[in-house]
């Protein structure tokens, strides 16, 4: 955003002529050979994002979101209290994700778990075509290629099925209406007003939309200050207020008004809040602050952070005089957001990316690179995306800057208690129903409305933070608490993706529980006398586990990681090395280092 004292903002359209994109003779071979390498960093920048975004689904929110898109399609109307659980049961839900989850619903009836993922490409795309105009010149692509595919890298972690890739969509629409009406003025602006009121029906993120508008105002105010010293242009201050409270006004139209609006106040209060996070035992890496983040992730996922970093803030340091203060102010509020959690990457690159890319081109179109350097920078960047692409290709890559992720379609079976949630639903052993906070969601899919749930991952939504404290105990002592008041019927285990190890081993030493099912993912117990209609399984049984089904891949290592865990758990450490060695002998270089220097022990 460059903005000259007499109130016009400098900088082309995408397409339109601009410093160093005059016409070139077809006769200079530098040039030719850019506009060849250029079109294979296009290619590659798509199949980065093909590979990014066509992943088996590996969120625990995605099945609650379903369930309530199809509740939303059957009855007609948006859940105002709880369906789900038998604890709160009736109490009061705002659901600001409503649209999302009918989105969802609708492209799960058309083509299954399948249909959704590439729904997730679509809305990928999507970012990338809304942001790659901004700052865009045709004689340096390079710049914008770099800036894009480091925002697919920095944001690969958060592209799942939730309400916040759409948000993605909505904030690259929104800062595209806001870099053109900033170069050229005119009413493109006022479309920000019908998406701020989709946003608020669709993500309790709606208030980022609230907050650019409010910065990019507040840049607009400081701009008499150094090192701007640009005269305040009070039409476009009153254009742009007048704009930020049409958004305001529009944002209480949601089924649940006032209260909708004041969702993100509670979340930040609650879930977002360190101190309760550690109060109610809720550990989620995606709360994870980069400073610490080096203990529970890879560190180059943090590189590539760092990377985004200072492609950002350096372009708009160089470009500072010129600048748009408002891009000072977002850059540093999307920071902070960033060094805040995990969770807070995906909408950092999405500001910071474009930013990066404006301000960068901004200096270049003053210092006009020859021909030969924009070669030599776009053979860079088309030279790392071929290494980006090909180590993806190899299923190497995304575990390389952070979780294990599984290339394909349809859901990760790894991450969820599926077998264990069908035998419960082919049996129908007695309820209530224990399990953990995190397969709410995928209970409340697969057995609603037969087994309401404990818990589920609706935390600021429904849930108090009494309640969360009260109701997500997984230790021993915890459990025979909740048991006292809930006398559960069957109690299902997810031990192979959290901490139930004291659990697993105090129900099954218990002669009030027995063990009717357990695979490499969980294990069921059920409560005595009314265990007694099935088999109890003897742990040193040849056949205590089903056979394997999956093909090789991270479900596949899961599932055999966890049935060592199970045997380790339940004290049987010979069984457990031997299934671990032979994990470790099909997965030399996938298999946690943790694990692999307890084998070498």
């Amino acid at each position: 955003m460059n903005v000259q004292r007499d109130d016009t903002v400098t900088g082309p359209l995408p397409g339109a002529t601009a410093p160093g994109d005059g016409p070139v003779s077809e006769r200079n071979a530098p040039v030719r050979v850019q506009r060849v390498l250029a079109t294979l960093a296009v290619l590659l920048l798509l199949v980065l994002a093909a590979q990014v975004s066509i992943q088996r689904i590996r969120s625990f929110d995605y099945w609650q979101h379903l369930r309530t898109g199809a509740l939303i399609a059957e009855t007609g109307s948006v859940p105002r209290t709880d369906p789900y659980t038998y604890t709160v049961l009736g109490a009061r839900w705002i659901d600001p994700h409503w649209l999302h989850q009918l989105g969802v619903y609708g492209l799960f009836s058309a083509g299954g778990h399948d249909a959704v993922v590439f729904g997730k490409l679509a809305l990928v795309l999507a970012v990338l075509a809304l942001l790659a105009p901004i700052g865009w010149r045709r004689a340096r692509p390079a710049v914008t290629l770099l800036g894009l595919a480091l925002l697919l890298v920095v944001a690969s972690n958060r592209v799942m099925p939730r309400p916040e890739l759409p948000t993605f969509v909505l904030l690259a629409t929104q800062l595209l209406l806001l870099d053109r009406w900033l170069r050229h003025g005119g009413r493109a602006l006022w479309l920000v007003v019908p998406l701020q009121l989709v946003w608020v029906n669709l993500h309790g993120l709606f208030a980022v939309g609230l907050a650019v508008l409010a910065l990019v105002l507040g840049g607009e105010l400081v701009r008499p200050l150094p090192p701007f010293r640009q005269p305040v242009a009070w039409r476009r201050v009153r254009q742009l207020a007048a704009v930020l409270a049409l958004s305001a006004l529009v944002s209480p139209l949601n089924p649940n008004g006032l209260e909708g609006l004041l969702l993100p106040l509670q979340q930040l209060a609650q879930v977002a809040t360190p101190g309760f996070r550690a109060a109610a035992g809720i550990q989620a890496v995606e709360f994870e602050s980069p400073l610490t983040a080096w203990r529970v992730m890879p560190p180059l996922g943090l590189v590539f952070l760092g990377l985004l970093g200072v492609f950002a803030s350096s372009g708009l340091l160089l470009n500072l005089r010129r600048a748009h203060p408002g891009d000072v102010l977002l850059l540093a509020a999307f920071v902070t957001l960033a060094l805040a959690a995990l969770r807070n990457w995906g909408l950092f690159a999405v500001v910071a990316a474009p930013l990066g890319v404006r301000h960068w081109n901004a200096v270049l179109d003053r210092r006009a690179p020859a021909p030969r350097l924009r070669l030599a920078g776009t053979a860079l960047v088309a030279l790392a995306l071929t290494a980006v692409v090909a180590d993806a290709a190899r299923g190497r890559f995304f575990a390389r800057i952070g979780s294990v992720r599984e290339a394909g379609l349809g859901v990760m079976r790894g991450l969820y208690p599926i077998r264990a949630a069908q035998w419960v639903a082919r049996e129908q052993p007695p309820g209530p129903l224990f399990h953990h906070m995190a397969d709410g969601a995928y209970l409340i899919w697969r057995l609603y409305p037969d087994y309401p749930v404990l818990l589920d991952g609706r935390l600021e939504q429904v849930f108090r933070a009494a309640d969360v404290r009260r109701l997500h105990r997984t230790d021993p002592e915890g459990f025979e608490e909740l048991d006292r008041r809930y006398r559960f019927g069957t109690a299902l285990l997810h031990y192979n993706q959290f901490d139930l190890a004291p659990l697993v081993r105090s129900l099954h030493h218990s002669p009030r529980w027995r063990l009717v099912f357990a695979d490499g993912i969980a294990v069921v117990f059920v409560r005595q006398p009314a265990a007694r209609r099935w088999r109890e399984l003897h742990v040193d049984a040849p056949n205590l586990f089903p056979p394997l089904a999956g093909p090789p891949g991270p479900s596949d290592m899961a599932e055999r990681l966890g049935r060592s865990q199970l045997y380790a758990i339940l004290g049987r450490p010979a069984r457990a090395h031997r299934l671990l060695a032979e994990t470790i002998e099909l997965y030399p270089r996938d298999v946690p280092a943790a694990l692999r220097r307890t084998f070498e022990r």
